[in-house]
Protein backbone atom coordinates (compact mmCIF):
# COMPACT_ATOMS: atom_id res chain seq x y z
CA UNK A 1 0.00 0.00 0.00
CA UNK A 2 2.93 2.25 0.81
CA UNK A 3 4.48 1.98 -2.68
CA UNK A 4 1.29 2.91 -4.13
CA UNK A 5 1.32 6.15 -2.25
CA UNK A 6 4.68 7.25 -2.88
CA UNK A 7 5.49 10.54 -4.26
CA UNK A 8 7.10 9.47 -7.60
CA UNK A 9 3.64 7.09 -8.10
CA UNK A 10 0.95 8.06 -11.01
CA UNK A 11 -1.42 6.08 -9.45
CA UNK A 12 -5.52 7.65 -8.94
CA UNK A 13 -7.78 6.06 -7.41
CA UNK A 14 -11.58 6.52 -7.59
CA UNK A 15 -14.00 5.78 -4.51
CA UNK A 16 -17.37 5.84 -5.83
CA UNK A 17 -20.06 5.23 -3.44
CA UNK A 18 -24.01 5.88 -3.06
CA UNK A 19 -24.59 7.87 -0.45
CA UNK A 20 -22.81 10.36 1.85
CA UNK A 21 -22.11 8.25 5.18
CA UNK A 22 -20.69 4.99 3.05
CA UNK A 23 -17.85 7.62 1.59
CA UNK A 24 -17.23 9.06 5.28
CA UNK A 25 -17.19 5.67 6.39
CA UNK A 26 -14.43 4.21 3.60
CA UNK A 27 -12.26 7.43 4.25
CA UNK A 28 -12.44 7.48 7.69
CA UNK A 29 -10.85 3.79 7.21
CA UNK A 30 -8.43 4.38 4.97
CA UNK A 31 -7.49 7.20 7.33
CA UNK A 32 -7.34 4.84 10.27
CA UNK A 33 -4.64 2.98 8.07
CA UNK A 34 -2.07 5.50 8.14
CA UNK A 35 -2.91 6.84 4.45
CA UNK A 36 -2.39 10.99 4.88
CA UNK A 37 -4.90 13.16 4.24
CA UNK A 38 -3.57 15.36 2.42
CA UNK A 39 -3.47 12.34 0.04
CA UNK A 40 -7.27 12.35 -0.09
CA UNK A 41 -10.03 14.77 -1.58
CA UNK A 42 -13.99 14.26 -0.95
CA UNK A 43 -16.43 15.10 -3.66
CA UNK A 44 -20.07 14.91 -2.43
CA UNK A 45 -22.81 16.03 0.05
CA UNK A 46 -22.91 16.64 3.88
CA UNK A 47 -19.57 15.78 4.93
CA UNK A 48 -19.23 14.21 9.05
CA UNK A 49 -16.46 15.93 11.29
CA UNK A 50 -13.73 13.56 10.06
CA UNK A 51 -13.88 14.15 6.63
CA UNK A 52 -14.87 17.76 6.17
CA UNK A 53 -11.84 19.21 5.87
CA UNK A 54 -11.34 16.41 2.32
CA UNK A 55 -14.31 18.67 0.88
CA UNK A 56 -12.66 19.42 -2.71
CA UNK A 57 -15.15 22.64 -2.51
CA UNK A 58 -12.94 23.79 0.68
CA UNK A 59 -9.66 22.53 -0.53
CA UNK A 60 -10.54 24.30 -4.27
CA UNK A 61 -11.11 27.37 -2.57
CA UNK A 62 -7.45 27.25 -0.75
CA UNK A 63 -5.83 26.05 -3.37
CA UNK A 64 -4.66 29.54 -4.30
CA UNK A 65 -5.00 29.03 -8.18
CA UNK A 66 -5.71 31.82 -9.38
CA UNK A 67 -6.72 32.51 -13.31
CA UNK A 68 -4.86 34.07 -15.86
CA UNK A 69 -5.68 36.91 -18.29
CA UNK A 70 -5.93 34.24 -20.78
CA UNK A 71 -8.77 32.46 -18.59
CA UNK A 72 -10.51 35.56 -18.28
CA UNK A 73 -10.52 36.59 -21.47
CA UNK A 74 -12.26 33.14 -22.69
CA UNK A 75 -14.73 33.93 -19.55
CA UNK A 76 -15.96 37.08 -20.96
CA UNK A 77 -16.18 35.61 -24.53
CA UNK A 78 -18.32 32.44 -23.26
CA UNK A 79 -20.37 35.25 -21.10
CA UNK A 80 -20.85 36.72 -24.09
CA UNK A 81 -21.85 33.29 -26.36
CA UNK A 82 -24.50 32.51 -23.15
CA UNK A 83 -26.15 36.22 -23.45
CA UNK A 84 -26.50 35.50 -26.78
CA UNK A 85 -27.48 32.01 -26.27
CA UNK A 86 -29.91 32.77 -24.12
CA UNK A 87 -31.81 35.44 -26.33
CA UNK A 88 -31.81 33.31 -29.55
CA UNK A 89 -33.46 30.16 -27.11
CA UNK A 90 -36.30 33.26 -26.32
CA UNK A 91 -37.16 34.03 -30.07
CA UNK A 92 -36.93 30.50 -30.77
CA UNK A 93 -39.83 29.89 -27.67
CA UNK A 94 -41.56 32.65 -29.46
CA UNK A 95 -41.38 31.32 -32.91
CA UNK A 96 -42.95 27.82 -31.45
CA UNK A 97 -45.93 29.71 -30.21
CA UNK A 98 -47.17 29.59 -33.81
CA UNK A 99 -49.02 32.96 -33.79
CA UNK A 100 -49.80 34.79 -37.36
CA UNK A 101 -46.50 36.85 -37.33
CA UNK A 102 -44.70 33.37 -37.15
CA UNK A 103 -47.08 31.64 -39.54
CA UNK A 104 -46.38 34.35 -41.67
CA UNK A 105 -42.12 34.08 -41.97
CA UNK A 106 -43.18 30.14 -42.23
CA UNK A 107 -45.07 30.57 -45.20
CA UNK A 108 -42.67 33.14 -46.99
CA UNK A 109 -39.55 30.89 -46.33
CA UNK A 110 -41.49 27.55 -47.45
CA UNK A 111 -44.80 28.81 -49.18
CA UNK A 112 -44.08 31.12 -51.86
CA UNK A 113 -47.58 30.97 -53.52
CA UNK A 114 -48.94 31.66 -50.42
CA UNK A 115 -46.94 34.44 -49.28
CA UNK A 116 -47.96 36.07 -52.76
CA UNK A 117 -51.18 36.14 -51.82
CA UNK A 118 -51.41 37.25 -48.22
CA UNK A 119 -48.76 39.93 -49.42
CA UNK A 120 -49.75 43.74 -48.60
CA UNK A 121 -49.35 46.04 -51.60
CA UNK A 122 -46.79 48.29 -51.01
CA UNK A 123 -47.76 52.32 -51.29
CA UNK A 124 -45.85 54.30 -53.59
CA UNK A 125 -46.63 57.81 -52.06
CA UNK A 126 -46.56 56.45 -48.51
CA UNK A 127 -50.04 56.23 -47.99
CA UNK A 128 -51.48 53.73 -45.26
CA UNK A 129 -53.68 51.47 -45.99
CA UNK A 130 -56.64 51.34 -43.83
CA UNK A 131 -59.75 48.78 -43.33
CA UNK A 132 -63.23 49.96 -42.98
CA UNK A 133 -63.07 50.19 -38.92
CA UNK A 134 -60.56 53.16 -39.68
CA UNK A 135 -57.69 50.98 -38.63
CA UNK A 136 -54.60 50.52 -40.67
CA UNK A 137 -53.80 47.57 -41.99
CA UNK A 138 -51.26 45.13 -40.85
CA UNK A 139 -49.14 42.71 -42.28
CA UNK A 140 -51.22 39.82 -41.17
CA UNK A 141 -54.57 41.56 -42.81
CA UNK A 142 -54.88 39.36 -45.50
CA UNK A 143 -54.01 36.09 -43.74
CA UNK A 144 -56.43 36.86 -40.94
CA UNK A 145 -59.02 37.53 -43.19
CA UNK A 146 -58.05 34.44 -45.38
CA UNK A 147 -58.44 32.38 -42.14
CA UNK A 148 -62.02 33.68 -41.44
CA UNK A 149 -63.08 32.26 -44.95
CA UNK A 150 -63.50 35.90 -46.46
CA UNK A 151 -61.92 37.73 -49.56
CA UNK A 152 -59.45 39.73 -50.01
CA UNK A 153 -60.92 42.78 -48.45
CA UNK A 154 -59.79 46.11 -50.59
CA UNK A 155 -57.21 44.44 -51.78
CA UNK A 156 -59.32 41.67 -53.95
CA UNK A 157 -58.99 43.14 -57.30
CA UNK A 158 -55.14 43.84 -56.96
CA UNK A 159 -53.35 41.98 -59.87
CA UNK A 160 -51.14 39.65 -57.31
CA UNK A 161 -54.38 38.63 -55.53
CA UNK A 162 -56.32 37.43 -59.00
CA UNK A 163 -53.20 35.30 -60.13
CA UNK A 164 -53.65 33.61 -56.20
CA UNK A 165 -57.21 33.31 -56.93
CA UNK A 166 -56.86 29.40 -56.21
CA UNK A 167 -56.02 30.23 -52.99
CA UNK A 168 -58.47 32.76 -51.84
CA UNK A 169 -61.23 30.34 -53.89
CA UNK A 170 -60.65 28.04 -51.05
CA UNK A 171 -63.35 26.70 -48.77
CA UNK A 172 -63.49 27.66 -45.07
CA UNK A 173 -62.18 24.11 -43.91
CA UNK A 174 -59.24 23.50 -46.35
CA UNK A 175 -58.32 27.12 -45.12
CA UNK A 176 -58.28 26.11 -41.73
CA UNK A 177 -57.03 22.44 -42.39
CA UNK A 178 -54.00 24.17 -44.52
CA UNK A 179 -53.33 26.38 -41.26
CA UNK A 180 -53.44 23.75 -38.70
CA UNK A 181 -50.63 22.18 -40.92
CA UNK A 182 -48.83 24.95 -41.07
CA UNK A 183 -48.99 25.49 -37.21
CA UNK A 184 -47.27 22.41 -36.45
CA UNK A 185 -44.62 22.59 -38.55
CA UNK A 186 -43.92 25.85 -37.20
CA UNK A 187 -43.59 24.69 -33.76
CA UNK A 188 -41.76 21.69 -35.06
CA UNK A 189 -38.99 24.19 -36.38
CA UNK A 190 -39.46 25.90 -32.61
CA UNK A 191 -38.65 22.98 -30.43
CA UNK A 192 -35.69 21.57 -32.67
CA UNK A 193 -34.29 25.30 -33.04
CA UNK A 194 -34.64 25.07 -28.81
CA UNK A 195 -33.29 21.90 -28.68
CA UNK A 196 -30.38 22.50 -30.49
CA UNK A 197 -29.80 26.37 -28.75
CA UNK A 198 -30.38 24.72 -25.46
CA UNK A 199 -27.17 21.74 -26.28
CA UNK A 200 -25.38 25.05 -27.10
CA UNK A 201 -26.01 26.81 -24.32
CA UNK A 202 -25.46 23.72 -21.71
CA UNK A 203 -21.72 23.38 -24.08
CA UNK A 204 -21.42 26.81 -22.71
CA UNK A 205 -21.87 26.61 -19.03
CA UNK A 206 -20.25 23.44 -18.90
CA UNK A 207 -17.55 25.50 -20.46
CA UNK A 208 -17.61 27.85 -18.17
CA UNK A 209 -18.00 26.18 -15.27
CA UNK A 210 -14.44 24.18 -16.51
CA UNK A 211 -12.83 27.73 -15.81
CA UNK A 212 -14.07 28.88 -12.72
CA UNK A 213 -13.13 25.14 -11.07
CA UNK A 214 -9.68 24.89 -12.34
CA UNK A 215 -8.96 25.56 -9.15
CA UNK A 216 -10.88 21.97 -8.27
CA UNK A 217 -9.45 20.57 -11.12
CA UNK A 218 -5.68 21.39 -9.49
CA UNK A 219 -6.63 19.65 -6.04
CA UNK A 220 -7.54 16.34 -7.80
CA UNK A 221 -4.25 16.40 -9.86
CA UNK A 222 -2.54 16.41 -6.54
CA UNK A 223 -4.33 14.00 -4.70
CA UNK A 224 -4.01 10.31 -5.31
CA UNK A 225 -7.41 9.43 -3.55
CA UNK A 226 -10.74 11.02 -5.10
CA UNK A 227 -13.31 9.75 -2.97
CA UNK A 228 -16.76 10.48 -3.87
CA UNK A 229 -20.67 9.60 -4.17
CA UNK A 230 -22.47 9.10 -7.21
CA UNK A 231 -24.24 12.49 -7.17
CA UNK A 232 -21.11 14.45 -6.78
CA UNK A 233 -19.33 12.74 -8.99
CA UNK A 234 -22.29 13.74 -11.81
CA UNK A 235 -22.27 17.38 -10.75
CA UNK A 236 -18.27 17.37 -10.85
CA UNK A 237 -18.54 15.32 -14.36
CA UNK A 238 -17.22 19.04 -16.18
CA UNK A 239 -14.40 19.17 -13.78
CA UNK A 240 -11.27 17.20 -15.61
CA UNK A 241 -13.68 14.63 -16.23
CA UNK A 242 -11.62 12.48 -18.88
CA UNK A 243 -8.46 13.05 -17.45
CA UNK A 244 -9.85 11.68 -14.23
CA UNK A 245 -11.34 8.79 -15.65
CA UNK A 246 -8.44 8.08 -17.58
CA UNK A 247 -5.93 8.21 -14.83
CA UNK A 248 -8.20 6.64 -11.80
CA UNK A 249 -8.17 2.78 -10.90
CA UNK A 250 -11.13 1.90 -9.27
CA UNK A 251 -11.01 0.56 -5.30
Amino acid sequence: MESAFAPSSNIKILVNCYTNHALDQFLEDLINIGIPKHEIVRIGGKANQATAELSLHSLGRSSGYRMSRSDWEQVEYLREERSDLTESLHRAYSAATARHHQIMQYVTAHHSEYAAAFRIPESTDDTVFVGKDGKAIGPNYLLDRWLKGQDAGPFKNDYHIRLSRNIWEMDHSARLSQMETWRREVVKEGIEDMLQIGKEYNQCITALESIYRQGDASVLRNRTIIGCTTTGAAMYRSVNSDWIVSHCTDL
